[in-house]
Order: structure tokens, then sequence, then C-alpha cells
């Protein structure tokens, strides 16, 4: 598990891909106690090319993600 999420850090995702944080911070619009990581794959995905950019609650990421592939 991730201790701490760093802007501009790869992590990898439970099937391996790497993604690179952008930012942290943004908050959810609906529940400003929530915090987001916005990140981006370098890596195409089944349905998505390189450099989309995505959105997950900073606790999920932290789960799920890891630091290493």
């Amino acid at each position: 598990m991730i201790l701490e999420i760093e802007e501009g850090v790869t992590y990898y995702s439970p099937s391996g891909l790497p993604f690179k944080v952008i930012r942290k911070g943004v908050h959810y619009a609906l529940d400003c106690s929530v915090h987001m990581v916005v990140f981006t794959n370098l890596t195409p995905t089944h349905d998505k090319p390189t450099g989309r950019e995505w959105v997950l609650d900073e606790k999920l990421f932290m789960k799920i993600y890891r630091e290493t592939p």
C-alpha cells in the first residue's frame, strides 16, 4: 500500500500498467472532505490511448495502486 502519493511519480495499476500522478488534493465537488488524484496512463490501456487523464479518490488510489511493477 502507498503511504503518500507524490506528484510526478509513476505508480502501477493492479494489472501492472504505469500511471503518472499529475496532481493531488483536488476536492470532490459534492463532498470537500474527499481528496482526489489526477493521473495519466503512460502506455495504452485496453480501451484508451496513452495520455488519457483519470481521476480517483486518493484513499482508493493508495489502496489499489503500487510503487513498483
